[in-house]
C-alpha cells in the first residue's frame, strides 16, 4: 500500500520540479530577447 503512495508523490516532485525548471528557462529566455531588442534598439539610434 505503500509503494504507490511513494511512487505518486515522487512524480508529483518531479512534476513540480520540471515546471520551475521551465518558469526559470522562460525567464531567461525573455530576458535574453529583451536585451537583444535593446542592444539592437541602441545600436540603430545615433551615438551623437
Amino acid at each position: 500500500m505503500e509503494k504507490p503512495d511513494y511512487k505518486q508523490y515522487r512524480n508529483r516532485e518531479k512534476l513540480r520540479g520540471g515546471f520551475l525548471l521551465r518558469i526559470i528557462f522562460a525567464i531567461c529566455v525573455l530576458a535574453a530577447l529583451i536585451y537583444c531588442i535593446y542592444e539592437l534598439l541602441v545600436l540603430k539610434t545615433p551615438a551623437s
